[in-house]
């Protein structure tokens, strides 16, 4: 960020609000920039679009178990690891990996797709 040739104190309310309002703006397009693909764009999916990409995606790989588990710690503030040095998993990331994992053995669809195959 360039620096103010002016301080403060002695830019007028317009240069405030309008300083302001690009710095929201930048910080908007980093958080953008950081949030990465959205697939979904923000909706809910549906049960077989979430079985889907559960399968393709999830299901077979660790790293992405991993990083789902990781985004659930940050998104309610918590930390890494417990007290006694355990990698921390949350209640809510294991319920739901429980319940796309359920969803998906229990998916009649999936195994007509996989028996015909």
């Amino acid at each position: 960020m360039a620096k103010n040739p002016k301080p403060a104190m002695t830019l007028s309310q317009e240069e405030l609000v309008h300083e302001g309002a690009r710095r929201a703006l930048d910080l908007k397009h980093k958080l953008r920039e950081d949030m990465g693909d959205r697939p979904s764009q923000g909706r809910r999916l549906s049960a077989k679009e979430e079985r889907t990409r559960y399968g393709a995606e999830m299901r077979e790989s660790i790293e992405v178990n991993t990083q789902f588990i990781i985004d659930e710690r940050r998104r309610l503030g918590l930390a890494d690891e417990t007290v006694d040095g355990r990698p921390l998993i949350t209640k809510s990331a294991l319920a739901e990996m429980v319940r796309l994992e359920k969803n998906f053995r229990n998916n009649p669809e999936e195994e007509q797709d996989a028996s015909s195959s």
